[in-house]
């Protein structure tokens, strides 16, 4: 079975990101220039990162920021 991302908004405006089965992978946190990184749980010994998710935490973070993006070139 191919797991898949979850990712749920927290009430600070942080992403938490968990596999589909719950396990807890990080945060999408918002920089102090406005973009948003991955941030990963280094306390998760054995973690993988499948092709498919990592493509999936980059289509993520790309519609986070491309928002960013567009509201500093519209000013």
């Amino acid at each position: 079975m191919k797991e898949a991302l979850v990712i749920s908004k927290t009430d600070l405006g942080s992403y938490k990101v968990c596999y589909s089965n719950g396990v807890y992978l990080g945060d999408c946190l918002q920089k102090e220039d406005g973009f948003y990184d991955f941030w990963p749980d280094l306390n998760k010994e054995g973690c993988h990162w499948p092709e498919h998710l990592l493509r999936d935490l980059a289509d993520l973070l790309y519609s986070l920021n491309k928002e960013w993006e567009n509201t500093l070139a519209n000013g």
